[in-house]
């Protein structure tokens, strides 16, 4: 899921959020249980009096979503400001709504967040960057402090996203700086090309420019359905071959090809497709660790 994602790609080129996260009982941790459906990384909560509502984790997009049949039942009130959702190409405009506070594990969040047709995605609501990223009001219940580090890390092996560890694992990589987006530089086939960090899509994506003709001549492996905010697709899929990625070499990597125009980065890297146990995201030094 975006700025842009498949499954779910959403490129938010605007208007950022501020959103306040609250520590909703006494333990030191801040985590969040998943379950990974369909590749989409999934997890329970409730807004106001609503409970047993489903939100997606996305890192590829930069703003939070509410889907508008459910915000229309919680009686949030759409504002002025707007923002733009942005699907292979196709461009949709989401409002603002009213802060509303989510539950989700043990963390609640004041929600600043937008409201879109999220029926194809079969989701009440999506979670991301505004949530994932910026920490800067994320409490701890036991002492009033903020978390000791801006980082993210999701356990797939455990099924839990945490926030404020520690941790440096087997693979590194940098994450590119000013980008509201989470930027990496991946080698494929000899070409430097920078794919944003993406959990709400199941495949990897790249954006056929008019400089990357060397696309073109990647072997191809087949075709691809699946469902985004715009609903059903079929796409090329090619195989990366020789990808590397910071530290680690990768031999089982491929991509649909799309040809979205004017995009911020060359594409999308799905973060279920490079299959880590552990994904940390350590926002302070702008590092991503991983171990398989």
């Amino acid at each position: 899921m975006v700025r842009q994602s498949i499954l779910c790609i959403l490129a938010l080129t605007s208007f950022v959020p501020c959103t306040t996260l609250l520590k909703s009982q006494n333990r030191s941790r801040w985590e969040i249980p998943f379950e990974v459906f369909n590749r989409w990384i999934l997890v329970k909560g409730s807004i106001g009096e609503m409970k047993g509502m489903t939100f997606q984790i996305d890192t590829g997009s930069t703003s939070s979503l509410i889907d508008k049949k459910i915000a229309r039942k919680l009686g949030l009130q759409a504002g002025a400001n707007e923002v733009r959702l942005r699907s292979f190409g196709r461009v949709s405009c989401a409002r603002e709504v009213e802060p509303a506070i989510a539950r989700m594990g043990d963390v609640s969040v004041s929600l600043r967040c937008f409201e879109a047709d999220l029926s194809s995605l079969y989701v009440d609501g999506l979670i991301g960057l505004d949530v994932l990223r910026r920490m800067d009001h994320l409490i701890n219940a036991e002492n009033g402090g903020a978390p000791p580090r801006k980082t993210l890390t999701i356990d797939f092996s455990a099924r839990k996203i945490r926030f404020g560890e520690s941790m440096k694992l087997d693979n590194i990589v940098q994450i590119e700086p000013d980008s509201n987006q989470v930027v990496v530089a991946a080698q494929i086939q000899g070409h430097r090309t920078y794919l944003a960090l993406d959990t709400g899509t199941g495949v990897s994506v790249l954006f056929q420019g008019l400089e990357q003709h060397w696309i073109d001549v990647l072997p191809v492996a087949g075709y691809m359905t699946g469902t985004r905010l715009s609903g059903w697709y079929m796409q090329k899929e090619v195989s990366l071959g020789n990808f590397i990625l910071g530290t680690a070499r990768c031999n089982d990597m491929s991509a649909i090809v799309s040809e979205a125009r004017n995009q911020p980065t060359d594409g999308l890297l799905s973060v279920l497709q490079l299959g880590p146990k552990v994904l940390h995201l350590d926002f302070d030094n702008l590092l991503m660790t991983w171990k398989h």
